[in-house]
């Protein structure tokens, strides 16, 4: 299912957009074997750092406080942006 560029534009921060810019029409078809494989491993990261913050998310909303090695894990985060 595809998502429309101005939904993409509204969720996602600059930085963000600039990556998944490459991975659209026409930009993906001029990156060569290496700029892709890399292009598919910042978006697979930034997927999971994703994934990570929702789950931390639903789970304080349920009350269960953070999950263990979360202040390790944000830690690491900041360091990594």
């Amino acid at each position: 299912m595809s998502i429309p560029c101005k939904f993409e534009r509204n969720i996602l921060s600059y930085n963000e957009h600039e990556i998944v810019l490459r991975s659209h029409h026409p930009e993906i078809y001029d990156a060569g074997l290496d700029d892709l494989r890399a292009l598919r491993q910042r978006l697979r990261d930034m997927r999971n750092k994703e994934r990570t913050l929702a789950r931390e998310k639903r789970r304080e909303a349920r009350g269960k406080g953070a999950t263990p090695g979360s202040s390790r894990r944000a830690y690491l985060n900041d360091l990594w942006m």
